[in-house]
């Protein structure tokens, strides 16, 4: 079964607009040309993916099921891309570390040891940060995680006691 990203992306627009006029539309193809792609998906598929009426379009129990599916599909394909070229750029995964000034004190330097020890691939990179953003990145999203100290609010943020 040979089965394009670009018909998929073509399935998306159809089923999120249930119409083929304004999916075409959309995605600045012809109305004629959706068509064609979305029947050729569904014989290769030999599936029906959509109920179509000269007025109507609507998902088939099996399009909405392969919906949820290749919308996954997509943005899987999409994370692969971009960590093929971070490798290919010479990036590795990397972590990026909060730290509010005397926050972890001496248990900095052992916890990043251990981290980088199981971690090897990952980089991982210090951000210092001063008591005005007691957060130390987290509240603002410019780090992934961070040795601060309570209390500040941030109804998003777990913390661990170190």
């Amino acid at each position: 079964m040979e089965v394009h990203t670009r018909q998929l992306q073509y399935f998306i627009a159809v089923a999120e607009e249930l119409s083929f006029t304004r999916a075409a539309q959309r995605l600045h193809v012809s109305q004629q040309g959706l068509s064609t792609q979305i029947k050729q998906l569904e014989h290769a598929m030999d599936v029906v993916l959509f109920s179509r009426t000269t007025r109507n379009v609507e998902l088939t129990a099996a399009g909405a099921v392969f919906l949820q599916d290749v919308r996954g599909a997509l943005t899987g394909l999409d994370v692969a891309v971009e960590r093929a070229r971070s490798v290919h750029r010479g990036e590795q995964d990397r972590l990026v570390l909060g730290a509010l000034e005397g926050a972890a004190l001496t248990l900095t330097e052992p916890i990043l040891a251990a981290f980088r020890q199981r971690h090897p691939g990952i980089t991982v990179e210090l951000r210092h940060s001063t008591y005005e953003d007691p957060s130390a990145g987290l509240a603002g999203g410019s780090v992934d995680v961070a040795f601060a100290r309570r209390p500040f609010v941030d109804s998003g943020v777990h913390f661990e006691t170190l």
